[in-house]
């Protein structure tokens, strides 16, 4: 969102519009905002409100969570951010956190006007946070086990130094995002399953004895076998499996492990939460029903909140539509759409919106509900790159588009990989696998990006994944590196150790 704008201190019906309130009339908008928002149907929980400086804000923003560890890479999101705040380029309008109670933070120096719009937002956030099933697994003291993880990784800086420390923990977020085991569904198959007996097998007892022997090789290497399945939790099995980790590196995985795993909801639902938020919010003002110098305020701030982005989605836009499309259909739903959609023309709207966040993802609610109405107020179009700095748009139908993006949100825009053999070439290797399913793997980025994954195992270590022509056709490719490379070797042919 863009700068303030200067404004009167004083609206055309008497009520403020700029920074100029105590804490008390902070109170009594919460208080007024609470109630309209139960009066929407909301059971909303307890929200502690912080008004805090601009530096807290973006301290905690850099960090993701308050009383993270130090890292220079926290630093450096801070320095951008604080810039662009300084410079007017943007501002951090509001901030939430899924603790108990819920905490949020208003920024000084905002308006009355914003500070309403980001307690009536934030009400949005901390429903959805409270009902949505993804959410629910979720530890709402850990802010205290985050300020646990802060403190023992600064003891192993003293102890062994901040340089060996902070590049250890470099290694360790470059593949935080590939999501831990216990929150991806994948399927097992166990051991070899035993010959099913012929009942021709007396006659031919060279074939019989040869199909046992070869039952036997393959049970005895699948026991010996280390990962049993191909194991998508890298930072898990790095943490329990890594041959030359100390114990001190184990814990420093575990820590960030487990902060991937909480914001990993957060991360699937990103357009739902923030676009639900905007129609709490909506909802929420105009039930307040503002003055008219207020109100224009508010649509200023509420149109720099919702307008597209020309080269990416914005959530809360592409949110809203969503939430907007959902109560239109059900409230006034055409002939197809109530064979199309349960309950269309008998669950009100808003009854529908509710059900649904309380149980989609970003994936499931796109793929349901992005018709091309709100292709057209998003301003959505399908493209892809041609070479690295040109981008051409493929396609303005809904159902190209919803496809595509239905694809990188079930991804969540991360390749898959998996480790498939830790004793690669008898060697104590470790062998990786991309799978292509939908998200390809930038051949610059997997090679800047494996080096650290071997300085965590210890010993060499391979991927095997493919190279995509512009004609969409594959080649095999794979890369491998040893502990200390800078970059990964690329080869067009498998390595043989």
């Amino acid at each position: 969102m863009g700068p303030e704008a200067d404004l009167l201190d004083q609206t055309p019906d008497g009520r403020r519009a700029v920074a100029i309130y105590d804490l008390a009339e902070l109170q009594q908008l919460d208080d007024e905002c609470r109630a309209a928002a139960a009066g929407l149907g909301l059971d909303v929980p307890e929200v502690v409100f912080h008004l805090a400086p601009a530096e807290r804000i973006y301290d905690i923003a850099a960090r993701g969570l308050p009383g993270r560890y130090p890292h220079w890479r926290f630093g450096q999101d801070y320095e951008r951010m604080k810039l662009d705040h300084d410079h007017g380029r943007s501002r951090i309008y509001e901030l939430v956190l899924n603790t108990k109670p819920y905490q949020a933070y208003l920024l000084e120096g905002n308006s009355w006007v914003a500070q309403l719009l980001v307690m009536a937002h934030v009400y949005g956030h901390c429903w959805f946070f409270a009902n949505n099933g993804l959410f629910r697994p979720t530890d709402r003291k850990f802010l205290l086990r985050v300020r646990a993880g802060a403190d023992r990784i600064e003891d192993y800086c003293r102890r062994h130094g901040r340089s060996e420390v902070e590049d250890f923990v470099d290694a360790v977020q470059a593949i935080a995002h590939h999501a831990p085991s216990r929150l991806v569904a994948t399927p097992r198959g166990g051991p070899p399953s035993v010959p099913v007996a012929d009942r021709y097998a007396d006659l031919f007892p060279d074939e019989t004895a040869a199909a046992a022997e070869r039952h036997r090789e393959e049970r005895a290497a699948w026991a010996e076998r280390v990962p049993k399945e191909p194991e998508p939790d890298l930072l898990g099995f790095l943490m329990g499996h890594g041959p030359r980790l100390a114990d001190w590196q184990r814990d420093v995985i575990s820590i960030i492990r487990e902060e991937a795993a909480y914001f990993f909801p957060q991360r699937r639902t990103k357009i739902a939460n923030e676009g639900f938020a905007v129609w709490v919010h909506s909802q929420i003002v105009q039930a307040l029903q503002l003055g008219t110098g207020e109100f224009v305020e508010y649509n200023r701030l509420n149109a720099g909140i919702g307008q597209p982005h020309p080269f990416s989605v914005n959530p809360y836009n592409l949110g809203y539509e969503l939430w907007r499309e959902v109560e239109r259909i059900y409230d006034h739903p055409t002939s197809d759409e109530r064979e199309r959609f349960p309950g269309a023309g008998e669950i009100s709207g808003r009854e529908r919106v509710l059900e649904l966040a309380a149980t989609c993802d970003d994936a499931s609610l796109v793929a349901a509900f992005l018709t091309p109405e709100v292709c057209d107020r998003c301003q959505l179009y399908a493209w892809k790159a041609e070479g690295a700095t040109r981008l051409r748009c493929t396609s303005r139908e809904a159902d190209e588009i919803r496809r595509a993006l239905v694809n990188q949100l079930s991804h969540l825009s991360v390749p898959r990989i998996e480790i498939v053999d830790a004793d690669a070439f008898r060697a104590g290797g470790l062998w990786l696998v991309h799978r292509h399913e939908g998200v390809g793997l930038d051949a610059q980025y997997a090679a800047n990006t494996l080096p650290h994954v071997a300085s965590l195992w210890g010993r060499r270590v391979y991927l095997e994944t493919v190279a995509v022509a512009d004609d969409g056709s594959t080649t095999p490719l794979w890369f491998s590196c040893a502990p200390g490379d800078e970059t990964a070797e690329a080869h067009t042919t498998e390595p043989e150790g």
